[in-house]
């Protein structure tokens, strides 16, 4: 989502957001690389058992943080140097379309 409406900025001077208020994890991948170092320090470490198995699994629930479509946006705008200038479509209220790139 964010590679998108980077690249929709550069390529085509504007961000379309749909669903603006919609929250969306975002995980980078730091987090993504120091999360999966630790759990596998921890199972090597501590869980393997006699038959050299691992006796403990997880299933883990990974961001690094959450925020709104809208918010993703403007912080996209905002460090692109892009006056957030926001219009609403009047056909689907939840499709703004942020504007005016600061040349």
């Amino acid at each position: 989502m964010m590679n998108s409406m980077v690249n929709n900025a550069l390529t085509k001077r504007e961000i379309v957001v749909t669903n603006p208020s919609i929250n969306r994890p975002i995980l980078y991948i730091h987090d993504l690389c120091t999360a999966i170092y630790e759990i596998i320090k921890h199972e090597l470490n501590y869980t393997f058992d006699t038959f050299s198995k691992f006796n403990s699994y997880g299933i883990y629930n990974l961001d690094s943080f959450n925020s709104t479509v809208l918010d993703i946006a403007n912080g996209i705008c905002n460090y692109m140097n892009y006056i957030d200038t926001m219009t609403n479509n009047s056909l689907n209220k939840d499709h703004i379309q942020i504007l005016n790139p600061i040349k």
